[in-house]
């Protein structure tokens, strides 16, 4: 870290009469180990992590100063191993813009961290929404076959990134199987951070798999492992997203978990100031307006803006003229109608063939959770109750 930085990190320090024992509580270290992060005479090299922790506390009151600092410590750093830690960090806090510029760091300069540039690459470019589902996986596949992994961790973080894009091409029992796969390996992770900032991720995907395989009951402790931990603090986005996962869980049993849980993520999400966050808070509005919509609780029709919501929302009411409209829209768009929208059309119909074809839409993508809104419907409409539609599995 450069004199100049921990001289101005010092001088707001003091200007704040902040104790150098009350950064050590934060830190885990001793207060001479902090002493001596400040004394330009003897001044120890301070790891990225600590680094982090430190500013959070000398500007908990500014995030873009923290922002700042962050690029800084980045772009000046002559330790790689600080360099794979940001990398790792800025892409859990959804960081798009620090994450390329230490990748670029890497890449262009020539630096020892060029495998995990390459790496950490695919997860950028999923983030920026380049590589989804089928192309991730293929980008996967294609750095493989252009050299081999010779770090532990990344290797491991490969497998991360496939079980991305399994989960995005709705290949959920293939996503599984690799997360648990992913168990043991993870523990092998010398870097306590980076083991954490791994297992975090694999207990998201244990739960989103548990959730559309329908086993409700697994999901929510899954989720409520990644909540009732540190991880509150060091992962928010996940917690957020754990929170999520709670709510969808309650979409077929209650309204008021439903509406509980999404404001428990959206909380989260206060704290945290990245580009992804603006995303996570969409899709969670996304669960909140369809679970309004499936309660039958007032939804205010001028606030959607997203066609498949409205849609949902005209089925429910019966707004044939404006649904076929919206149904138009979207075939056109995109080629087909999704499962969700050819349910919305059954649901308009009261169309048992189009609410079959739904359930089958579902069940292809391996998503036995959502594959309830047909089957609750075709209950509701069939003359022989479908006795043996919970068979179809």
């Amino acid at each position: 870290m450069g004199r100049d930085l921990i001289v101005e990190i010092k001088k707001r320090k003091i200007s704040r009469r902040i104790k150098n024992s009350d950064i050590a509580r934060g830190l885990g270290v001793s207060p001479g180990t902090i002493t001596q992060y400040f004394n330009e005479e003897q001044q120890i090299r301070i790891g990225f992590i600590h680094f982090v922790k430190l500013i959070e506390i000398v500007y908990d009151d500014s995030v873009e100063k923290r922002k700042k600092l962050l690029y800084e410590f980045c772009s000046t750093t002559k330790r790689p191993e600080n360099l794979r830690l940001a990398m790792e960090y800025s892409h859990m806090i959804g960081e798009t813009e620090l994450l390329e510029m230490i990748i670029n760091l890497d890449l262009n300069q020539k630096r020892p961290n060029d495998e995990w540039a390459s790496v950490y690459s695919l997860l950028l470019n999923r983030s920026l929404g380049k590589l989804r589902g089928t192309t991730l996986l293929q980008a996967t596949e294609e750095l493989l076959n252009q050299r081999k992994l010779k770090t532990n961790e990344m290797r491991i973080l490969i497998k991360v990134i496939k079980m991305y894009a399994y989960f995005e091409m709705n290949e959920h029992s293939s996503m599984f199987k690799l997360t648990q796969e992913l168990s043991l390996e993870i523990n092998s992770i010398k870097n306590t951070y980076l083991q954490e900032s791994y297992r975090v991720r694999m207990l998201e995907a244990y739960a989103l798999g548990y959730l559309f395989g329908n086993d409700l009951e697994s999901a929510r402790e899954t989720a409520r492992e990644i909540i009732n931990t540190e991880y509150v603090e060091q992962f928010g986005l996940y917690v957020a997203n754990a929170f999520h996962v709670l709510a969808q869980s309650y979409l077929f049993e209650s309204y008021k978990e439903v509406e509980k849980y999404i404001q428990n993520g959206i909380d989260v999400l206060q704290n945290i100031s990245s580009t992804r966050v603006k995303m996570m808070k969409k899709q969670m509005n996304s669960t909140y307006v369809f679970s309004k919509v499936h309660w039958s609780e007032s939804v205010d029709e001028e606030t959607l803006e997203n066609k498949g919501e409205l849609l949902h929302l005209m089925a429910k009411k019966g707004k044939r003229k404006e649904a076929d409209s919206i149904l138009s829209s979207l075939e056109e768009e995109n080629g087909k109608l999704s499962a969700f929208q050819i349910y919305y059309k059954g649901l308009l119909y009261n169309d048992d063939q189009l609410l079959r074809k739904s359930l089958e839409l579902f069940k292809t993508q391996g998503n036995k959770f959502y594959s309830k809104l047909p089957l609750i419907q075709l209950k509701k409409i069939s003359d022989e109750q479908n006795q043996n539609l919970e068979l179809i599995w």
